[in-house]
């Protein structure tokens, strides 16, 4: 029983100890966070949203948000924005995940490869 006392009052002291030893920094810490320091273009976005309609073949509800980014393509120098609408609105309407990827693959060929580059057509 004695043991037993004595083991709880050196644990109880070792706790005491370890927060006062915890709490000498005096405050709380600020931590800064880093500022982006690469921007994605909006032809980069697009990109990467339709990659995974010619990798999968599955047509999700995002991908009606793609003709929606494709009409904003043009303010980063894209000519053939209504090309790409019209190969969207295809895919859209595609029954099979082969159509898909084939159409999204197509699409994404008619895309610059820099944003400010204008498409090869």
């Amino acid at each position: 029983m004695i043991l037993n006392i004595k083991f709880l009052a050196t644990l109880f002291s070792s706790m005491l100890l370890l927060n006062a030893v915890g709490c000498t920094g005096g405050g709380s810490v600020e931590y800064e966070f880093p500022e982006a320091t690469q921007e994605v273009s909006k032809v980069q976005l697009f990109r990467d949203t339709l990659k995974p309609y010619a990798e999968n073949g599955r047509l999700d509800s995002g991908a009606e948000l793609l003709v929606e980014q494709a009409g904003q393509l043009s303010d980063e120098g894209v000519s053939n924005v209504s090309d790409i609408q019209a190969k969207l609105a295809e895919l859209l309407k595609a029954k099979s995940p082969a159509s898909v990827k084939k159409l999204a693959a197509e699409t994404l060929d008619m895309l610059p490869e820099s944003a400010t580059a204008p498409a090869t057509e």
